[in-house]
């Protein structure tokens, strides 16, 4: 019986390795996805642990960027973080699912106005439409204000 294992290596390919005799395969795009979300994750395991032994990353009193998961990551996977790719930008947001801090490093990225990198889970774009959202919603509220006023002043007869 062949013994058949995959053998991966960057993001284009796979070494079918039959009976110690490599053979190249082609990956499909829906391959090269599932395999790179798999190995973010499996890189994020990693940082995790790494984080989880440096020294002060536990500390309630240390700062939070201290426990920003993606600082632990490799460069490959860093590189995710500032890519224009929306593929890669979705690798990134693996790790920020993970992180602990996510809503500080969202909340620091919106106080910034930072236009680029996934930051807080979220990428340049995405944190621009949040943006929108908040003033359109915040313009709404003014609005019912000044026609709540204007009513009561009417009923008044003001």
């Amino acid at each position: 019986m062949k013994r058949t294992k995959y053998v991966t290596y960057r993001l284009e390919k796979s070494i079918k390795v039959v009976e110690g005799k490599p053979v190249e395969k082609e990956l499909s795009a829906k391959e090269k996805q599932k395999l790179a979300e798999k190995s973010m994750r499996a890189a994020t395991r990693l940082a995790e642990q790494a984080l989880a032994q440096k020294p002060g990353s536990q500390d309630p009193d240390a700062p939070w960027t201290s426990k920003m998961l993606c600082s632990e990551l490799e460069t490959i996977e860093k590189n995710f973080f500032t890519s224009d790719n929306k593929q890669e930008q979705q690798l990134a947001k693996i790790a920020c699912e993970r992180c602990v801090v996510t809503e500080s490093c969202l909340n620091k990225a919106l106080e910034d106005k930072e236009p680029y990198f996934v930051l807080g889970g979220m990428t340049a774009d995405e944190r621009k439409a949040l943006i929108r959202r908040a003033r359109i919603a915040a313009v709404s509220d003014r609005q019912k204000y000044r026609a709540d006023r204007k009513a009561i002043k009417a009923s008044r007869g003001r």
